[in-house]
């Protein structure tokens, strides 16, 4: 139990600020990621993310767009659309994907919920998620596995606040 609690807690060390004061940033960052799970793919993209600290808690998150490439017998190409939030005193973040899979010549359209541990202090900059496939339409398309692992890494390009 002491070990759970001690896990629980690490969020709050990365805190900064005084009590009641409210820290607010938002950032321009490229979203690179790899995953996998019957196959192999890499995620390319861009990504707003927020952070809104607050006494003793940070809480993140961000919304996307990018494009999975699963690499197999055939390629896979899978414009996507996201959020997700991270915070409080655990790592532990919860997302959602709308996922537009084509190996051009079928399609299907996925939901993906995922949840996961965020890394970095403040902006969750590192995420490892487990994700869901579930799909909408075109249910027979099995180019891509309905359980999906993947690490996505956060690279600041600008500050917007």
């Amino acid at each position: 139990m002491p070990a759970v609690l001690c896990f629980l807690s690490l969020g709050s060390l990365a805190q900064d600020g005084e009590p009641g004061s409210r820290a607010i940033s938002k950032e321009l960052s490229l979203l690179t990621g790899i995953g996998g799970s019957a196959g192999f793919f890499f995620d390319l993209g861009l990504s707003v993310n927020k952070l809104d600290t607050v006494p003793y808690h940070s809480i993140s998150s961000a919304c996307f767009a990018s494009v999975e490439m699963h690499v197999r017998d055939k390629t896979v190409f899978g414009p996507k659309i996201g959020v997700w939030a991270w915070g409080g005193p655990s790592p532990l973040l919860m997302g959602i994907n709308l996922i537009y899979y084509t190996d051009l010549k079928e399609n299907c359209l996925v939901l993906r919920p995922e949840i996961g541990v965020g890394i970095g202090a403040g902006h969750a900059r590192l995420k490892l998620t487990y994700g869901y496939n579930a799909r909408l339409v075109n249910t027979s398309f099995d180019r891509v596995s309905r359980n999906m692992f993947s690490a996505t890494y956060y690279l600041k390009l600008r500050s917007l606040l």
